[in-house]
């Protein structure tokens, strides 16, 4: 695989799932879910806007900019110390519906996080460590939607990431 066909299948994988997160974002019933949504689809936009600033970097140089990707999303390690001492605040809870929009958000991120681990391992090594980044940050975003679904179908309420230490 290029470096080229990555980012490109890369570009792919980020608009699919931010789309998912803008039609969740514009259809939750819950403001907690609207916020969620509405910052997910953000985090995917600045991974869009990354990746056509790499491509157009590595058109116009040939090189691949040292420019860090940033996350809104906290790290795996972190995200999983935090949830031990957090727990769902009382909220207008999530419909059935917003438990689609979540199980779609899954889907696209497993498929997506699938994506990055392929790419490290296919990509030439000068590109590897930002396709790792990716990875490191997909990882992230997996397991935080996997922690809203799971929190939702528990208790019905949305676990607010905005709570993590």
């Amino acid at each position: 695989m290029t470096i080229e066909q990555a980012i490109e299948t890369a570009i792919g994988y980020e608009t699919r799932v931010r789309d998912i997160y803008r039609n969740a974002a514009e259809k939750s019933g819950s403001d907690i879910g609207k916020g969620f949504f509405s910052m997910m689809a953000d985090e995917e936009q600045g991974h869009l806007d990354y990746l056509n600033n790499l491509k157009t970097e590595l058109k116009t140089t040939g090189k691949i900019p040292e420019a860090p990707l940033r996350s809104i999303v906290p790290g795996r390690a972190k995200i999983e110390a935090s949830v031990k001492t957090v727990k769902a605040a009382a909220n207008a809870g999530a419909g059935e519906e917003e438990s689609g929009f979540l199980r779609d958000a899954l889907k696209v991120e497993t498929e997506t996080n699938r994506f990055y681990k392929d790419a490290v391992s296919r990509v030439k090594e000068e590109a590897r460590p930002v396709f790792a980044r990716f990875l490191e940050i997909e990882d992230g975003h997996l397991l935080v939607v996997q922690l809203e679904l799971d929190t939702v179908h528990r208790t019905g309420d949305y676990f607010q990431l905005d709570r993590l230490e």
